[in-house]
Parts: structure tokens; sequence; C-alpha cells
């Protein structure tokens, strides 16, 4: 079985994920991987490319949003795929900017830096 994958970064728009290759026979059989994800409320799955990388990052997600996430692995000749179980991660909340007291042309970004 596959392991989930493992929760690098997460921002508002993007999950950083990684794969952990499958354990015993199978893992010298791996082919290739993909990330399927969805926001919670949905029904249908999304895919990522089929890679041979183990570390994806899954852009143009919603801010502030549920998604779930699952690792696949597509085997050298064979139809079967193995898939995890799903994870569940929230992405961050947007960065707004509000000018600064003195309106001048400065920015301060909500978490509290001058840009």
């Amino acid at each position: 079985m596959l392991l989930p994958p493992v929760i690098l970064e997460v921002t508002d728009k993007s999950v950083k994920l990684s794969i952990s290759p499958p354990a015993g026979a199978l893992a010298n059989k791996v082919l290739k991987y993909v990330i399927k994800y969805r926001m919670v409320a949905d029904s249908a799955w999304k895919s990522t490319p089929e890679e041979s990388t183990l570390s994806r990052t899954v852009d143009g997600l919603d801010a502030a949003s549920l998604y779930e996430f699952k690792a696949v692995a597509k085997y050298e000749g064979e139809t079967e795929t193995s898939e995890s179980v799903p994870i569940q991660v929230k992405t961050g909340e947007s960065k707004l900017l509000f000018p600064s007291s003195d309106c001048s042309h400065h920015w301060i970004q909500a978490r509290g830096s001058v840009a």
C-alpha cells in the first residue's frame, strides 16, 4: 500500500507535497506518480500530470479552502495502480494589502511586513 503524501508547504493558492515510494517488491516497478486532489465538497478528483519525481506542487487552488490529496503509483507492465488514503489540507488565507495610515504609496501587508 502507498503511504499518503507528506505536506511540505501550504500557501493561499498552492500545496507542495512529497510522495513516499511503496515498500516491498513493487518499489522497483513504479513508473510514474500522480497526485489526485479535490475540494472536500466536490465529488470529482483532478490529477496532476504523471511524473517520476517524488515532489509535486499543486497550483491554482482557492484560498482558505479544504482540499483532499492522495498519491497514486502507476507500475511498469501493470494495469493496476496503488492509491494512498486521502489527507486533508486547508489552503492559507489570501494576503490582503491595506494602505498605510499616511496614505502614501507604501502598503502594509496583512502579516505586518512593509512593501
